[in-house]
């Protein structure tokens, strides 16, 4: 099969386009100047804030996530002008998590009502000049990776290309791409209906098993794929994808997870942005996205809190009791319980348990969080008694406040400082840097290629990405063996279809472009 590189789809003109549209793609997600010199700004910032301890202190914990937000937001936007498949990539995906959480929620306990801020500071009592290490920490982090980012793409550049034309990694997709959408939602709603909404709504007993619950997110792939595809050939048939969406959606709220409830749309969204891209259409889309955020998160942490006292943390609740939580919460249980709690903006924020972890590290009492690195691809069934590698966050509760039953991050920047100090923050850069580089050109050339039959180890990268609150085992390290295995065996499906089935790939093209 030919392995050239098609031409990328027609994008409306109303979003700034690269005049070189096969920029390779390790250029496509070479930092921009801005990004360095505003987060070297704030890390100056702060050095002099913690020198003085004067009343620049609380202006600098304004200003310094507000210059983070803009260098991190400028680079996403000038990897995506560059090239619109950027914007699967983990490289753009982690610079949106870095403006939500160490951003906008590292100034969230500044404007927060008194009982949100009380709850925040009930997990650990931080002060001004603990807010102003923990962001520093943050901007020494962002700087490292930015840097390294640079450094990695001058060195990638051109080689890559060179050698990935020789070798048959990327293949158009044998089946067509409303096929293989169609295949993807068909695949996660039978592991739904057959695996996970028995165990989670206590229908039989048993814990969810991994690979079940990575079928389940086969379906986000199928919303981007058919999204796009009825956009551009049936329009018609977009209203029925959509109310699909719709029910997944819901069904995500019902279990309490705001990423089911959340992400088929912003799946869906994208292909369609894919296809008819506006910054009209993007900021209605934002705002939406947003509005749903807040809506659904205090619902679903009243439904998880209002399940584990009845029951316990670990309880599977019938669908009869989840549904009558959410109904608790709409009759007036969420004011009873929650008072005027701001949870949406609460949860953006991590500045409590980063605060803590850095402090832990400053105290002489640093952590061991990176402890089952060694041992985390190996499979359960080899060693059964291997340990459960997300515990470390229950772990992490439990030392701060005595809880067992919950789960904390400090955020990746601050869980690393608390193991291993500064070298840990640029440890953890590197380590970032290097898997989603090397992600986001794989990302890039997928996209380029139309195998979408490979477009799940893209939307895993994707996810990584957003993870920047989350632990570093579990949440990056872990996935790698996902995708590695998910790789290999989709190229298997994909390259052996049996004849009957495969569609002429004569001429390739890629997603989103318009049929030929």
């Amino acid at each position: 099969m030919s392995t050239a590189v098609p031409a990328l789809a027609p994008i409306d003109q109303t979003v700034p386009r690269s005049p070189t549209p096969h920029l390779d793609a390790a250029r496509v997600i070479a930092p921009p100047l801005i990004e360095p010199a505003l987060t070297a700004m704030t890390i100056i910032l702060y050095i002099i804030s913690l020198a003085y301890r004067n009343s620049l202190t609380e202006t600098s914990n304004y200003i310094g996530p507000i210059l983070l937000s803009v260098a991190v937001l400028s680079s996403a936007f000038v990897f995506v002008k560059r090239d619109i498949n950027a914007i699967w990539t983990p490289m753009v995906w982690i610079r949106l998590a870095i403006a939500t959480y160490f951003g906008i929620g590292a100034i969230v306990p500044f404007f927060i009502n008194d009982d949100t801020s009380d709850m925040i500071r009930a997990f650990f009592n931080f002060y001004e000049h603990d807010v102003v290490k923990y962001n520093l920490v943050n901007s020494v982090f962002l700087l490292f990776f930015s840097v390294l980012g640079s450094i990695t793409s001058l060195i990638t550049r051109d080689s890559h290309q060179r050698s990935l034309s020789n070798i048959r990694i990327f293949e158009p997709s044998a089946l067509s791409q409303e096929v293989f959408g169609a295949l993807l939602i068909a695949i996660g709603f039978a592991a739904n209906f057959l695996i996970i909404y028995p165990i989670q709504f206590g229908l039989i007993k048993g814990v969810v098993p991994q690979i079940a619950a990575t079928l389940t997110q086969l379906p986000l792939v199928g919303y981007f794929l058919l999204i796009n595809w009825t956009t551009r050939t049936r329009p018609k048939f977009t209203y029925l994808i959509l109310g699909i969406c719709a029910f997944d959606s819901i069904m995500g709220a019902i279990q309490f997870s705001k990423f089911q409830a959340i992400f088929p749309w912003v799946m869906a969204a994208i292909g369609y942005f894919h296809s008819r891209i506006t910054w009209k259409n993007v900021l209605a889309f934002s705002f939406g996205i947003g509005s749903l955020y807040f809506a659904i998160g205090p619902i679903v942490a009243f439904g998880r809190a209002d399940i584990a006292a009845r029951h316990g943390v670990d309880y599977n609740a019938p669908l009869g009791e989840r549904i009558a939580s959410i109904r608790a919460y709409f009759a007036g249980g969420a004011a009873a319980r929650e008072d005027d709690l701001q949870i949406g903006w609460a949860r953006l924020s991590y500045v409590n348990s980063g605060s803590w972890a850095i402090s832990q590290y400053d105290q002489g009492i640093p952590g061991n969080s990176w402890r089952y690195m060694a041992i985390v691809w190996v499979p359960r069934i080899i060693y059964p008694k291997k340990p459960i590698i997300t515990d470390v966050s229950r772990e992490f509760t439990y030392l701060v406040n005595g809880n067992y039953d919950s789960s904390t991050s400090p955020g990746l920047p601050a869980e690393a400082y608390w193991d291993f100090g500064w070298g840990g923050v640029f440890l953890c850069a590197a380590i970032l840097n290097f898997i989603f580089s090397f992600w986001s050109i794989y990302s890039i050339w997928v996209l380029r290629h139309g195998s979408w039959h490979l477009f799940f180890v893209v939307l895993i990268g994707m996810k990584m990405g957003l993870r920047i609150d989350g632990a570093m085992v579990s949440d990056i390290i872990g996935p790698i063996g996902i995708a590695v295995m998910a790789h290999i065996a989709l190229q298997m499906l994909n390259r052996y279809l049996p004849r009957r089935w495969r569609r002429n790939l004569e001429p390739s093209g890629t997603v989103g472009e318009s049929p030929r």
